[in-house]
């Protein structure tokens, strides 16, 4: 399967460029301490000063901020964060809830199903407002790395009952085939038909629901960046023109968006909001491009269709009316806000 994805366009070139941003961040930071290059205040031939906002015709390849910093460093620098932060949150939240989903889904049965229901109210509820108002309050109370710890729980847990229900579903779907059905009746062992039977069909699912949650917790940093949530907290620092600007302690995006956000209605410096969007805009079309291709490899490959150790793949030629692998569901129109 992995060597599939590999030769596949889509999937590489969205894997790519994530995995390349993330560790172009880290090697500049272990080579250049993060230095971010400042535009030091300029002079006419009169000696007026000249503002150093600079745009990015003036100064390419993203221009300058209103504190003389080039963007493009302060993006490098940010993206180890930004991704970063959002692999550690979709990871926790894929771990748990593929536990306690299949697990639960496997063991507890109907009264499992009555709890997941749970999570259909929590549909309804948008996670960004849940998140701000739990982390409104605490961040004016706690140090850095007590914030970050706190933020991570935070946008873990508010995704929880519904990545549960989601992958519960799934496990539930899998239960009701007539395959499984007959190896129950043969004896198998509720262990043994998970791992036998229901982990090779649900593992292509679990790929695309990890990448979806992926561009669903970018999506919610950027909504609490707006919000002025800042990962690991705000600081406020003097711009040229006198004025005290929010400054995110992590650097990350979603704070670039929050203190400039301002800056796309309120004044003439437009990319100052529009570089760090353009940014999140982006990565999360690769993360979807990467989506695609896990689409293609899995729904035309019936490479995971079991079959007997000794016995040969089935030549497709041969058999035109063999059935490909289809997913039990798609998820390509469901929402579920996290």
């Amino acid at each position: 399967m992995i060597k599939l994805l590999l030769r596949n366009p889509k999937f590489m070139t969205g894997f790519l460029f994530v995995f390349g941003l993330f560790a172009a961040s880290v090697l500049y930071a272990i080579l250049f301490n993060d230095h971010i290059p400042v535009i030091p205040l300029q002079y006419t031939d009169s000696g007026k000063p000249v503002k150093p906002v600079f745009s990015p015709f003036e100064h390419p390849p993203f221009g300058t901020n209103t504190l003389g910093r080039d963007l493009f460093f302060v993006i490098l620098v940010g993206a180890k964060y930004t991704l970063g932060i959002a692999f550690i949150v979709t990871a926790g939240r894929f771990l748990i809830s593929t536990m306690i989903g299949i697990l639960g889904e496997t063991y507890l049965s109907g009264g499992f199903q009555r709890f997941s229901r749970i999570g259909d109210a929590f549909r309804y509820l948008p996670a960004t407002l849940i998140s701000y108002f739990i982390l409104k309050d605490l961040f004016e109370h706690l140090g850095f790395s007590e914030k970050v710890f706190v933020e991570l729980i935070v946008l873990i847990l508010v995704a929880l009952p519904v990545g549960t229900q989601l992958i519960a579903d799934e496990t539930r779907l899998l239960y009701k085939k007539a395959f499984i059905e007959g190896a129950k009746t043969i004896g198998g062992s509720k262990w043994h038909i998970l791992n036998k039977h229901i982990r090779p069909f649900l593992i292509p699912q679990l790929f695309i629901i990890f990448a979806r949650e992926l561009t669903q917790v970018l999506l919610l940093l950027a909504h609490l960046g707006i919000l002025t949530i800042f990962i690991g907290g705000v600081e406020w620092k003097m711009s040229w023109f006198g004025q005290g600007i929010p400054v995110t302690l992590s650097g990350e995006w979603a704070g670039l968006i929050g203190k400039s956000f301002n800056s796309i209605i309120l004044t003439s410096f437009q990319w100052i909001g529009l570089v760090p969007i353009f940014c999140f805009t982006v990565t999360i079309l690769a993360v979807r491009l990467s989506i695609e291709g896990m689409k293609e490899v899995f729904q035309t490959e019936p490479h995971n269709l079991p079959h007997k150790p000794n016995q040969k793949p089935v030549d497709k030629k041969k058999s035109p009316g063999e059935e490909k692998f289809t997913f039990v569901r798609d998820h390509s129109n469901a929402y579920y806000d996290s």
